[in-house]
């Protein structure tokens, strides 16, 4: 028995010791404490099998487990579908006088949307009026007082007309394709991005937080950036420094574009995730 997420985990239960069973694991549960604690640790004890989409979601759940279950856990990284249509998406937009850089994510202080406003304010007026940036998504469920804080927080910026907010759309695509850089700088500990795997496939140059599975995706330096997060300073610098680089932007577009295609394709992720659910 297939059981998605440990939202899921009560079925596990009822399950067990009548069929074979494996949890898939895309999250990283971590407070109340109490209750990370009880649902890590049933997920290791009434699974047969754990797969975890990133190292940092099996150490999260490891952390909580005593040591003879670790044989229980592996990890399969995620693929998405390829909507890019081959490398040349890699190629930064020509002709345009503005560099674009886009987040993509829930309304909400934990995706890192004020990090990026603090880090857009970092910019010099030189830099920073040479591009537009992008914050596309919704709010989280009963969340609308972000958005609106954004929009009045957007509109008293020092770079006010520069920082465009689009609600989410449900094909971003076409945004993505648009962009010149992505950003994913979420505060909370992200399992495995899934924005990192549409950057990498559109060929883009991204920048992320180093607390999650983003890790395990980005190549510092050679397929974007890894920042810590919270670190406004070190944000900036990385932004400024891809905005100043055309050539930059294309080399490390292009090279996410190859790993894209060499490891987190659909293709490649069904053939690993196969292979383990199939093991016993």
């Amino acid at each position: 028995m297939y059981v998605n997420t440990q939202s899921a985990l009560f079925f596990l239960r009822i399950c067990k010791n009548r069929v074979p069973n494996v949890l898939h694991v895309h999250e990283i549960v971590e407070n109340p404490a109490l209750v990370a604690k009880f649902i890590n640790r049933k997920s290791l004890k009434w699974a047969d099998k754990i797969i975890a989409v990133s190292e940092p979601v099996k150490g999260n759940l490891l952390k909580y487990a005593p040591v003879r279950f670790s044989y229980k856990v592996e990890v399969v990284l995620n693929g998405i579908e390829d909507v890019f249509g081959g490398e040349g998406r890699g190629l930064n937009n020509e002709g345009r006088s503005k560099i674009v850089i886009t987040l993509i994510g829930r309304i909400k202080p934990e995706k890192g949307i004020w990090f990026f406003l603090d880090a857009i304010a970092a910019l010099s007026d030189e830099v920073a009026r040479r591009c537009i940036f992008n914050i596309v998504g919704s709010a989280a469920p009963n969340g609308e007082s972000w958005v609106e804080k954004l929009r009045s927080d957007i509109e008293h910026h020092k770079f006010k007309e520069n920082i465009k907010y689009t609600s989410f759309i449900t094909d971003v695509s076409d945004i993505q394709k648009e962009a010149d850089i992505l950003v994913v700088p979420s505060l909370m500990r992200d399992p495995f991005p899934t924005t990192v795997l549409e950057a990498m496939a559109a060929g883009k140059p991204v920048i992320a937080t180093n607390n999650g599975g983003a890790v395990q995706a980005i190549s510092h330096g050679e397929t974007g950036y890894l920042i810590a997060p919270g670190d406004i300073k070190q944000f900036a610098a990385y932004m400024e420094q891809l905005i100043e680089n055309k050539d930059l932007r294309n080399s490390l577009g292009l090279n996410g574009r190859k790993t894209y295609a060499s490891r987190f394709t659909m293709k490649e992720f069904e053939a690993s995730f196969l292979k383990t659910f199939l093991t016993r």
